[in-house]
C-alpha cells in the first residue's frame, strides 16, 4: 500500500495530486498551498501563483478579527453586523482592534445574514407567511396552500422557491383562507350548491334538502283517475236503463 496520504478520508488528497490554488487544502500532501500572488498588496492577483507554507494563502495580507493590524494601516478588518442580530453579511473596517463596536463582530459565518440591515432577518429565524420576506434566508418563502387550486385556502402553508406565492397551488396574504375542502375545486364559498347530493358546495356548513318530487297524474277515486269519471258514469247509465228495460220485460 502506498503512503504518505494527508487526509485518508478525501479520495482527491493524496502525494501526485493536482494542487489547486488557494483551496485551503493541500491537496498533493507537500505541506504547501498555492497561492495566487499579490505581490504589490493592492487586493488584485494575476495569474501568477506562489507557494505557501500554509492553507490561508492569508499572509501579508488583512486577516479580518485576528486583533492584528495586519496591513499597517492602523484598522482593523472585522465582520460586518450592521442590524446587530448576531449574524453577518461581508466586513467592516475599524478603528480599534476588538471588532466590538455597533456594527461589528469578531466571530460570525461568513456571509450567513441575507439582510443585514433587518435585525428580523437571517438564519434561524421564523419564516413569516407571505409577507415577501425571507425572513430565515434559506432562498425561499412560506404560502399559503392552496390545494386544488380555486383561489381559496385554508390556512395551511407551502413552502415556495420564491418570494411572490402566485405559483400554482400558492396564495398570497389577500387571499380568503375560507375554504372547506382544499381537495375539491368545486367546493369554496360562493359556489353552486347542489341539493341533496350530501356536499357541501357552498362552505355555508349545510347542504339543502332536494325539492319534493311532483305527480304529474291528476288525483284519483279508488285507484280510478278523476279524468275517467264521466266516462264511467255514462256507462253506468247505460247500464241501468238496460237493466230496466229487462225488468219491465
Amino acid at each position: 500500500m502506498p503512503g504518505g496520504d494527508c487526509d485518508d478520508g478525501d479520495a482527491s488528497v493524496h502525494p501526485g495530486a493536482t494542487e489547486a490554488v488557494a483551496d485551503e487544502v493541500d491537496s498533493d500532501c507537500d505541506g504547501i498551498e498555492l497561492c495566487w500572488a499579490d505581490r504589490d498588496a493592492d487586493g488584485f492577483v494575476g495569474s501568477e501563483k506562489i507557494e505557501s507554507i500554509d492553507e490561508d494563502c492569508h499572509d501579508g495580507d488583512e486577516v479580518p478579527a485576528d486583533a492584528t493590524f495586519g496591513d499597517c494601516d492602523d484598522q482593523e478588518l472585522c465582520f460586518a453586523d450592521a442590524d446587530g442580530d448576531g449574524h453577518t453579511l461581508g466586513q467592516v473596517a475599524s478603528e480599534d482592534l476588538d471588532c466590538e463596536d455597533a456594527g461589528e463582530a469578531s466571530e460570525a459565518s461568513w456571509d450567513e445574514d441575507c439582510d443585514d440591515n433587518d435585525d428580523s432577518v437571517h438564519p434561524g429565524a421564523e419564516e413569516g407567511v407571505a409577507d415577501q420576506l425571507d425572513s430565515d434566508c434559506d432562498g425561499g418563502e412560506l404560502c399559503f396552500q392552496d390545494g386544488d387550486a380555486d383561489g381559496h385556502g385554508t390556512g395551511w402553508t407551502v413552502p415556495s422557491g420564491n418570494l411572490d406565492c402566485n405559483d400554482l397551488y400558492e396564495l398570497d396574504s389577500t387571499a380568503p383562507m375560507d375554504d372547506c375542502d382544499d381537495g375539491d375545486d368545486d367546493v369554496f364559498p360562493g359556489a353552486d350548491e347542489v341539493p341533496g347530493d350530501g356536499i357541501d358546495q357552498d362552505c355555508d356548513g349545510s347542504d339543502p334538502a332536494p325539492p319534493p318530487e311532483t305527480d304529474d297524474e291528476e288525483p284519483s277515486t279508488c285507484g280510478v283517475p278523476l279524468s275517467a269519471s264521466p266516462l264511467l258514469a255514462l256507462l253506468g247509465v247505460v247500464a241501468l236503463g238496460r237493466r230496466r228495460r229487462r225488468t219491465s220485460g
